[in-house]
């Protein structure tokens, strides 16, 4: 129970003789506390206004009965309803007499407690509460009274006011928020309502759709049990919705896509391609499997990879047939070509020299072209072999250097190292290795005219540069033509060769950098490419360092 001090409880006093009136005003004025008399405060429409015991009251003092029904009237009006009234039953007998007063009072504010203040003996109370009800908020008090008496009333009919109206306050709140409570359920029932139509007719379509699609359609619930089918899928899995419907269908466990093989009558199981979402359904969460018999597809794709490596088989035969017939004359014309143009057959003239050193230049890059086919075959069957060992870069780097040393010179292009002496040894296989080097090499002379430089680099990868931990980098740079940023990753492509202006740097089949990426990837590592039109181009790759790979041979020993 609580009281705004803004709004003290209001008393009216009526009585048609001055002096008790200001009798009223000095007993109630006398019960002001002590504690809170600096508060008392004139009020622009009441008398005064007094604290007793902490409550604070207002008080309202009225000589004629039309006065006092007037201010009850403002007051209901105004909202700041009187708590209590202390009338005189012995006003002016008439039509504006005590118990007028009193009726008409109760007419406007039925919840007023209103005193009967008598003097005499012959008050008939039976009588008295028959025309003023309700009995219990009428009271009456005999003159003379005692002070006390009057303010144990005041706090008595104030306390008692003050709780009801905190009661109906309260009882108002609770009224109001059961009503938003009620139109707040309303209003999510109703949006239910319209869910479970909308969900309903969501399920409904999904129905007519699986219903009519090609595809196999299987709904189980989070129990795993099959609780919808569709026409295909049950003839798909030869078997009718009856016999489905409720029992546990495992296909679908711990798959989101995939092939499952799907049992049949005859001794070949069915192939599908299943994909596999979750949904809800009558509600509650499911899982939807899509399944698309691709059982022929899947035998034509056998039928064409047998085909594949049967056709693959026959080239790499050819191949091997092909370049064991080449390589015999052409190892014949080299060791002729050698001993013409050394000068055992006799003096030769210059002119035939020159004829001779374009023989040799041709059958040179004809046995590449050979070597270079026979690399590509076994990288496509698999048969091509890797066998590592440790390998000192620092000489490895040197000795190709050194074989390239004289193209480089006839060319005009500077060919330089940078290879520290305390390089960790690599983990590969020193052909292979070499192999590479060479193509690179040779590329980076071929793309680099007169004046220009090509240099071959080595050092142990850092995670700074982005290399992985326990790895070396090699690079070979050149101040060369480079190529457009859109050829890095096509360079390394089967067959792709750039586009060059001179015929000369267009010679080969294009398979020099493909077979580099796969030598390098075999041994574990990555090779790359940068470049850009007219500042040259820089072909990077690793290899891991020796300890990095120990006890792992195995890995790299055959692929």
């Amino acid at each position: 129970m609580s009281q705004d001090p803004q709004h003290p409880l209001r008393i009216l006093v009526v009585d048609d003789e001055r002096s008790i009136l200001e009798a009223y005003r000095l007993i109630l004025l006398s019960a002001q506390d002590s504690a809170s008399s600096a508060t008392r405060r004139p009020h622009p429409r009441q008398e005064d206004v007094l604290c007793v015991m902490g409550w604070c009251y207002e008080f309202t003092l009225c000589a004629f009965a039309e006065d006092a029904v007037a201010a009850v009237q403002f007051a209901v009006e105004a909202d700041k309803p009187y708590a209590m009234a202390f009338l005189d039953v012995h006003m002016p007998p008439g039509q504006s007499g005590g118990l007028w007063i009193a009726q008409q009072i109760r007419a406007l504010d039925p919840d007023l407690a209103i005193v009967i203040v008598t003097g005499g003996d012959d008050l008939d109370v039976r009588q008295l509460v028959q025309q003023i009800p309700p009995p219990d908020r009428l009271f009456y008090i005999q003159k003379p009274f005692h002070p006390r008496e009057l303010i144990q009333f005041v706090l008595a009919l104030g306390a008692r006011w003050q709780a009801e109206r905190d009661l109906r306050r309260a009882h108002e709140e609770l009224e109001l928020r059961v009503r938003e409570r009620t139109a707040e359920l309303a209003a999510a029932n109703a949006q239910l309502r319209q869910e479970i139509e909308e969900r309903r007719k969501t399920e409904e379509r999904l129905r007519t759709i699986t219903t009519q699609i090609a595809d196999a359609i299987v709904i189980v619930d989070d129990h795993e049990a099959v609780c919808f089918v569709n026409p295909a899928a049950e003839r798909l899995l030869r078997r009718p919705a009856a016999e489905l419907v409720g029992k546990p269908w495992p296909l679908s466990h711990g798959l989101s896509s995939g092939e499952i093989e799907i049992p049949t009558s005859s001794a070949d199981p069915a192939i599908g391609e299943i994909r596999v979402v979750p949904i809800e359904w009558e509600g509650r969460p499911a899982t939807l499997a899509t399944i698309r018999d691709i059982t022929e597809r899947k035998r034509m794709q056998e039928a064409l990879d047998r085909s594949r490596l049967e056709q693959i088989e026959l080239k790499d035969q050819f191949l091997s047939h092909v370049s064991h017939e080449l390589r015999t004359p052409l190892a014949v014309i080299h060791q002729f070509v050698s001993i013409l143009r050394d000068g055992i057959g006799g003096e030769l003239t210059d002119d035939q020299r020159e004829y001779l050193d374009i023989t040799m230049q041709n059958v040179e890059q004809l046995q590449g072209m050979i070597n270079d086919l026979l690399d590509a075959t076994r990288v496509q069957t698999g048969r091509l072999r890797i066998e590592p060992e440790p390998i000192n870069l620092q000489e490895l780097i040197a000795d190709v250097v050194a074989s390239l040393r004289v193209a480089a010179e006839k060319k005009g292009v500077a060919l330089l190292t940078q290879v520290p002496d305390d390089l960790p040894l690599a983990f590969g296989d020193p052909d292979r290795v070499r192999q590479v080097l060479v193509n690179l090499i040779g590329n980076a002379l071929k793309f680099t005219d007169q004046g220009g430089r090509v240099v071959v680099s080595a050092q142990d990868g850092s995670p700074e540069e982005g290399i992985p931990d326990g790895f070396l980098l090699v690079r070979v740079s050149d101040s060369g033509r480079g190529f457009p940023p859109e050829q890095r990753e096509r360079i390394f492509e089967y067959l792709y060769q750039a586009q060059a202006e001179d015929a000369a740097s267009r010679q080969g089949l294009g398979l020099g950098l493909f077979i580099c990426r796969e030598l390098i990837s075999r041994h574990g590592g990555q090779i790359w490419a940068e470049s850009e039109p007219g500042l040259g181009s820089t072909f990077s790759f690793t290899l891991p360092r020796a300890y990095q790979a120990a006890g792992g041979a195995g890995d790299f020993a055959e692929v």
